[in-house]
C-alpha cells in the first residue's frame, strides 16, 4: 500500500489538487428505493460536502455549525460551479449566506440549522418567531432593514430589537439592521488561532511537512474546532 503524501506548507497555502468527496455508486433498482424521501434523493453535491465538513466540526467547539466558502473550495475544485451552486441553494431556501463584519469572508449555514439556532436563542425571550425570520430571509436572502422597516416587517418593539442586538441575532451595518449568526466573531478568532497553530507545527518540522494522519491526531491547545475541520480552510 502506498503512503499518503505528506501535507506541506505549500499544500496548505493553495493548490489545485483538492480532494473530492467520493459520491456513492448509484443504487441498484430495488422496491425499497421508492420509499426513500424525496428530500434525500434530491440532495446536491454541494449539500453533501457541507454536511461532510460539519461532521468534522468538534462537538466541543460550542460554535454554530458554520461552513465557509473557502472550505467548500477545498473539496470541489471547480470554484465557478461552487459559486453557482451556492446561489442556487440560497434561492431554493436550503442555505443562508452571511458575512463576517471584520473581514471579506462569507459563511454558510443550512437553513434548518439557523432556524434551530434562533429558536434556542430567542424563543421565550421575545415575541419574534424564528420561523418568521427564516421565512423572510429565504425570500430576501440579502435584505437589510431600517429600524422602521424591521418593526413593520416583524411587528416587533424597540425592546425586542434591543434584545436581538444584545444576543447578536441582529447586527447594525451602515445604520441598517441585518440578521446574523450569534458568536460569529469568536468563531473567526478560533479559526485563525487553529490555523496559526497548525502552521507553527509545520514550521517546526525540518522539512516543513507532516503526514496528514499524524497531524489529525494532534490536539490543538488554543482551538476546539477540530483539526480536520480547520484543514478545509487551509488547503
Amino acid at each position: 500500500m502506498s503512503k499518503r503524501a505528506p501535507l506541506t506548507l505549500a499544500t496548505l497555502r493553495g493548490t489545485n489538487k483538492c480532494p473530492k468527496v467520493v459520491q456513492p455508486n448509484p443504487p441498484q433498482e430495488d422496491d425499497d428505493f421508492d420509499e426513500i424521501p424525496d428530500e434525500i434523493l434530491e440532495i446536491s453535491e454541494l449539500e453533501i460536502n457541507i454536511l461532510h465538513i460539519l461532521q468534522q466540526l468538534s462537538p466541543d467547539s460550542a460554535v454554530s455549525p458554520i461552513v465557509s466558502r473557502s472550505m467548500i473550495y477545498s473539496l470541489i475544485s471547480n470554484r465557478t460551479q461552487v459559486d453557482k451552486d451556492i446561489i442556487d441553494l440560497q434561492r431554493a431556501g436550503k442555505i443562508l449566506l452571511f458575512s463576517f463584519r471584520s473581514s471579506t469572508l462569507d459563511y454558510i449555514m443550512l437553513t434548518n440549522d439557523y432556524e434551530s439556532l434562533l429558536k434556542g436563542t430567542i424563543s421565550g425571550n421575545c415575541n419574534l418567531a424564528a420561523s418568521k425570520v427564516v421565512s423572510v430571509l429565504k425570500e430576501n436572502p440579502s435584505e437589510s432593514f431600517s429600524k422602521l422597516g424591521i418593526k413593520s416587517k416583524f411587528s416587533v418593539s424597540d425592546e425586542t430589537i434591543k434584545f436581538l442586538i444584545e444576543c447578536k441575532v441582529l447586527s447594525i451595518v451602515n445604520n441598517n439592521y441585518e440578521f446574523s449568526v450569534p458568536c460569529s466573531g469568536s468563531y473567526l478568532e478560533l479559526l485563525n488561532k487553529g490555523k496559526l497553530e497548525i502552521l507553527k507545527v509545520l514550521k517546526r518540522k525540518a522539512s516543513h511537512e507532516i503526514l496528514e494522519n499524524e497531524l489529525v491526531k494532534m490536539k490543538l491547545k488554543h482551538c476546539k474546532l477540530g483539526i480536520q475541520y480547520i484543514l478545509h480552510d487551509l488547503i
